[in-house]
């Protein structure tokens, strides 16, 4: 044999006798959920290739350990949901890529396709469909609108989150209300989606998101006409309020106990401090307080405050 003389009998036996199952790099790991699944895979010295094909519980692997699915995801115990034997005829020498249909992999989900043959074994990891959650801001935490792979709104959709499960409402978004610890949170976002054939099937994605804290500002603009500052005069002051929580507006009823703060200096320095409590405040107009011009004015600061119950 030509190979022999060349390689020497000893290179030319390993060669012979080696085995190569590769899946090859190129193959995509994600397909959309309604796609076909081929996998193009290197083989050598694979007579009889059993595919093997496990279908993982996303959702359960998810919520016990908020990571991916890998391949190194232990399969002891699992019995395979589909088994199907390859035979080639190829020569022992000669490595070949052979594309392997997997219409078993028809519905939406996360498989890992075990190819087993001549004493070795490789793994692919095949997910087909994913969620994806867009969120805003909102006054009363962040809204979730979950969407499928062609950008349709999931309405059934659930998010899991630090064990809790938050339900998609009438409208099919998701509200979540602020964290007392914000950061970085994993989310487990389960949905249903469309199949070609009419139907549907629930998957689970993992994801995370920036969980806001309850960020509430109270601001005003606050207005004096400088003429009217004329000692043991009255003066008015106008009040234009605004609360709002991680930066839209909320409704002034929530502040409890507003009080406006008048703190007075006069030439010499010396402070005087009036409060105004209960302060009206009002969604729809100004509030307006009159109020007595101290003698030889010198200094005035308004501040606003009040109280929101958590």
């Amino acid at each position: 044999d030509s190979h022999a003389a060349v390689l020497g009998p000893a290179a030319y036996r390993a060669l012979r006798d080696r085995v190569d199952i590769e899946i090859l790099p190129h193959n995509p790991t994600h397909f959309a959920a309604g796609a076909p699944v081929a996998l193009d895979v290197a083989l050598k010295n694979v007579p009889e290739l059993a595919v093997r094909i496990f279908e993982i519980d996303a959702l359960g692997h998810y919520r016990g350990t908020l990571a991916e699915v890998d391949t190194d995801i232990p399969l002891d115990g699992l019995e395979p949901t589909a088994e199907t034997v390859l035979r080639s005829e190829d020569d022992a020498l000669r490595r070949s890529v052979r594309r392997v249909e997997l219409p078993q992999l028809a519905r939406p989900g996360i498989y890992v396709v075990d190819f087993v043959g001549n004493g070795r074994s490789s793994r692919a990891l095949v997910r087909k469909g994913r969620l994806r959650p867009l969120v805003v801001d909102t006054a009363g935490g962040q809204r979730f609108t979950i969407l499928d792979d062609d950008g349709r709104k999931v309405g059934d959709a659930t998010i899991w989150l630090e064990g809790r499960e938050y339900a998609a409402g009438d409208d099919g978004t998701i509200l979540v209300p602020p964290s007392t610890a914000p950061g970085r949170k994993p989310i487990v976002v389960t949905g249903s989606v469309a199949l070609d054939d009419g139907g549907s099937a629930r998957i689970s994605s993992l994801d995370a998101f920036d969980h806001r804290g309850e960020e509430l500002d109270l601001v005003a603009a606050i207005h004096v006409d400088r003429e009217s500052l004329r000692t043991r005069r009255t003066a008015e002051v106008v009040v234009r309020p605004s609360l709002q929580m991680n930066g839209r507006p909320v409704s002034l009823a929530a502040i409890e106990e507003p009080r406006l703060t008048i703190h007075s200096v006069d030439l010499d320095g010396v402070p005087a401090v009036k409060e105004i409590a209960p302060f009206p405040l009002f969604e729809d107009r100004d509030a307006v307080h009159e109020f007595l011009v101290p003698q030889r004015l010198a200094e005035v600061t308004f501040t606003l405050s009040g109280k929101v119950a958590r």
